[in-house]
């Protein structure tokens, strides 16, 4: 009877391995299934015409989307304009629609390089121009960022955060994202074909679809993560996962659990769009972090499991419930004497070392940390602290980013973190050094922080201070 309920108990068990698994796997599925909601279409009105592009939603989890991430090609036109000379909108449904004509070439009148023309059967020729314009529903936008230059980012802010648009959770891009599935989100000009019509009088009708059902999804799997000479040496994911014109700006998640990794830019090849190419989301992080804006950053738990990973856990999971089993029988008697003789009281799994200040370290939900900045670049802004911010100069090995030439702050000059030992700042090496209450730190020693230190970088001219949410000390 014992043994037959030892077998109940191992099936039970072993069923519920197999259910989590199976429910870890479909809540990823879902997950990126869901991105969608936080993808936009951008379209851009300039002086002769205009451009589309697609964006994604950053902010706190759960929130509608206030501020979005695209690329910098998005809001320029070709190079020959910046955001300067259009306007930036959201659009939100897919009634935005633009209407042609042809008009006969002027006498003496050159056709320009990249124009739209035809010819009529008596060898006359006309070009495609806009004669009529119809803007759905849309949100015009603020440019917070966008530098001409490698790598390809832009930011943008609406007034308001846009109802039912969600924020997307990002994370950094490592070797071991080699070989994930991915799927490619946006508005690719590609689906539009067929989106013409023809009115009585000849002129094309071009309707520009941006509902959330209008939204392609193309997937593949990453090849390679490096940096591509022929894109400025940006670090770039190569895959699988088909992009065309008006991708651009687009979120490249992945398809375990939705979370933005890349940003997708390019397409290169001996082919047109041989492979497609996401510039990291590392970037976009570190502009945020310099403009003070709120991000998401994906959690390492609760990610979906593959159909193969599921199988070798549920079996694991057998082999563990059957040595339990057989060590319980077994040492049944024996575990007895040991409950009966009492066992020793638990010790906690860390000790908090001692602050600066003579008090315990804090240790605490990164979430619920700030960085107060006191003086200098960051003054009178506050970040969320995560469970490490590099901080220096180099947007390569840091995520907290400095300005190029700002005078006292290294490369790569100090690290704060957050583990078993409580919150920590480490000077890594840095030319000016890190002070903390001003005690001058031993480079590449971790040095405990508690609520209301303050910490300078190179000098009391970069000074921030460690506080609670909302700036309490």
């Amino acid at each position: 009877m014992r043994r037959i309920k030892y077998g109940i108990w191992c099936l039970l068990i072993v069923i519920s391995l197999m259910a989590g698994g199976i429910t870890a796997y479909a809540e990823g599925e879902g997950k990126a299934a869901a991105a969608r909601e936080g993808v936009v279409r951008i379209l851009v009105d300039w002086p002769d015409g205009y451009s589309t592009g697609t964006g994604f939603g950053v902010g706190e989890p759960g929130a509608d989307a206030d501020t979005f991430v695209t690329n910098w090609h998005v809001v320029t036109s070709s190079g020959q304009y910046d955001y300067r000379e259009g306007k930036v909108y959201i659009l939100l449904d897919d009634e935005t629609w633009f209407k042609y004509g042809w008009i006969p070439l002027a006498p003496g009148e050159q056709m320009v390089e990249g124009g739209d023309y035809g010819q009529d059967g008596q060898g006359n020729v006309y070009k495609k121009l806009i004669i009529d314009v119809h803007l759905g529903a849309a949100v015009e936008c603020e440019v917070l960022y966008a530098e001409n230059e490698y790598p390809d980012v832009a930011v943008i802010r609406t007034a308001e955060p846009v109802k039912n648009v969600k924020t997307l959770p990002l994370r950094k891009v490592s070797e071991g994202n080699v070989g994930e599935d991915v799927l490619a989100i946006g508005y690719p000009g590609s689906a539009d074909s067929g989106s013409l019509t023809y009115t009585e009088d000849g002129a094309e009708t071009e309707k520009i679809k941006a509902s959330v059902t209008a939204v392609s999804v193309s997937g593949g799997v990453v090849s390679r993560c490096i940096p591509l000479e022929i894109f400025g040496n940006t670090d770039c994911i190569v895959h699988g996962a088909h992009i065309n014109h008006g991708n651009s700006g687009g979120p490249l998640v992945l398809k375990k659990d939705g979370s933005v990794i890349g940003i997708n830019t390019y397409g290169y090849g001996e082919q047109s769009m041989e492979y497609s190419v996401s510039i990291y989301i590392d970037y976009a992080i570190g502009i945020l972090d310099q403009l003070g804006l709120p991000y998401t950053m994906a959690k390492d738990g609760g990610q979906g499991l593959s159909g193969q990973l599921v199988i070798i856990l549920a079996g694991v999971g057998i082999l563990a419930v059957l040595a339990v089993v057989l060590v319980v029988v077994r040492k049944k008697q024996k575990g007895k004497a040991a409950a009966s003789a009492g066992s020793p009281a638990a010790v906690p799994a860390f000790q908090p070392a001692p602050g600066p200040s003579g008090g315990d370290a804090m240790y605490g939900a990164p979430s619920q940390l700030r960085l107060q900045g006191l003086t200098g670049v960051f003054a009178g802004r506050r970040f969320q602290l995560k469970p490490e911010t590099r901080m220096g100069r180099d947007p390569q090995r840091c995520d907290f980013v400095y300005p190029a030439g700002t005078k006292g702050i290294s490369g790569l000059h100090c690290i704060i973190s957050q583990g078993p030992a409580g919150l920590t700042v480490t000077d890594v090496g840095s030319t000016w050094g890190t002070t903390v209450n001003g005690t001058k730190l031993v480079p590449n020693q971790p040095c405990p922080l508690n609520i209301g230190d303050r910490i300078c970088l190179g000098s009391v001219e970069e000074e921030f201070q460690i506080t609670g949410k909302g700036g309490a000390v």
